[in-house]
């Protein structure tokens, strides 16, 4: 990949630097931890009502939310209150991160989400629609943003490099990479925290439905993956 800058037709072209992967993290519905990952078979999946036809279940796979390694981030002020996107996306960049970096380094972050805090998103809204705007909740409110999990993982481990959140269907993990690349080549960081996340909801279910991807054989499923580059 390379990208042209210049005010004229003869534009100097750069050349990206390749991405070299020195961390890694997962978090997912059969456990904790890439290793894990690469090493587990699909079982049966659960399943989970839909908002609009609540007789109407999904096949679903969810991440185990009383696992130590997940339960334990509940423990974090931070973190108390947040959705669980966050929490996954926490354990995987813990995972990834792990003393990998220099304490020197500028660390930079990118996250790729589709839904992003759709937990949290539904419980506001129906509060807002239910019972009138005078009962929005103020502490619900900031776990909707989509760049909420990116402020927290920042603060958490510390990040003060550029943090930015790239919302889109599953090339945004792609163009995630993409800003990696260009941070880099540009001294903007010396390494950068890519990651993703996803949360299950009814309301998410509704979408996917509506999308026909059940038909097509999808098994909605939740967790975080990381990469540090």
């Amino acid at each position: 990949w390379g990208f042209k800058c210049g005010p004229d037709s003869k534009r100097m072209k750069q050349q990206l630097p390749f991405l070299e992967i020195i961390g890694t993290g997962a978090v997912f519905p059969g456990g904790i931890g890439v290793k894990a990952l690469c090493q587990l078979e699909p079982g049966s999946p659960g399943f989970m009502e839909t908002l609009s036809m609540p007789s109407k279940k999904m096949p679903v796979r969810q991440v185990d939310l009383s696992h130590p390694k997940i339960a334990r981030w509940k423990a974090e002020p931070r973190l108390r209150r947040t959705s669980p996107i966050s929490v996954f996306m926490a354990e995987a960049a813990e995972q990834a991160l792990d003393s990998r970096h220099k304490k020197e380094e500028r660390v930079g972050l990118v996250c790729a989400l589709s839904t992003g805090s759709i937990i949290y998103s539904r419980k506001f809204f129906s509060g807002v629609l239910s019972q009138g705007r005078h009962f929005a909740s103020p502490a619900l409110f900031p776990e909707t943003v989509y760049n909420s999990p990116v402020s927290h993982l920042a603060a958490l481990f510390g990040i003060r490099g550029g943090c930015y959140t790239v919302v889109g269907d599953e090339t945004a993990w792609v163009e995630a990479l993409r800003i990696a690349q260009v941070w880099i080549a540009r001294k903007t960081a010396d390494v950068v925290l890519v990651i993703a996340g996803e949360e299950l909801d009814a309301l998410a279910l509704d979408a996917y439905e509506c999308a026909g991807w059940f038909r097509k054989g999808l098994v909605a499923s939740e967790g975080a993956g990381a990469v540090l580059v």
